[in-house]
């Protein structure tokens, strides 16, 4: 049995950031690039750029269900904290 049928198939990625190669190409030409690398190391600073890649992990793609649910769990560990913003404090002198 092939373990892709198994697959969420609307996967969040293919649904809403997955441009097609085609695209991907023309957008490429476009601006004057070869690759997406290229065009990354182009316009985006030294400064900022992770000098290693990213720690996804291993999982499969997720489902929107899947994904959403994750999401709301994590959320979950937020605190919501009293906000003085716009309180009228702002004739306050901060110390150094």
């Amino acid at each position: 049995m092939n373990p892709d049928i198994l697959a969420p198939s609307d996967t969040f990625a293919r649904r809403h950031i997955s441009p097609s190669q085609a695209e991907i190409d023309q957008m490429l030409a476009a601006l004057g690039y070869q690759s997406l690398d290229e065009l990354a190391t182009a316009v985006v600073p030294d400064a900022i750029r992770l000098a290693r890649p990213l720690a996804l992990g291993e999982r499969l793609p997720l489902g929107e269900h899947e994904l959403l649910e994750e999401m709301k769990n994590l959320a979950a560990d937020n605190v919501v904290l009293r906000s003085f913003i716009g309180q009228g404090y702002h004739d306050t002198i901060t110390p150094r």
